[in-house]
């Protein structure tokens, strides 16, 4: 039955519309966590002070991950966790 629905033109095709509906709202979501985790729109707002606008520590944080993650084959749950100890201990 898998093998049938698999070569179905129809499933193809649908299949084909998923792909991009799925990718846009992955991408959304990981903007929208972006979005509070890496700035400070709220403190922003009352200063308007540009420096204020971004939380450094958590920009750090990421990067510092991001170039952990290139160098190094670590597990996802590891750094998430890592990453958890890290703001808690240092109070993103």
């Amino acid at each position: 039955i898998l093998n049938k629905f698999k070569e179905s033109q129809l499933v193809q095709d649908i299949f084909y519309g998923l792909r991009p509906a799925s990718t846009g709202l992955i991408i959304a979501a990981g903007l929208g966590v972006a979005k509070i985790a890496l700035l400070c729109l709220d403190q922003f707002e009352v200063t308007k002070n540009i420096a204020d606008l971004f939380n450094y520590k958590a920009i750090i944080l990421a990067v510092v991950i991001y170039l952990v993650l290139k160098k190094k084959d670590f597990h996802p749950i590891l750094v998430v966790i890592a990453s958890a100890i890290i703001g808690i201990i240092f109070q993103f």
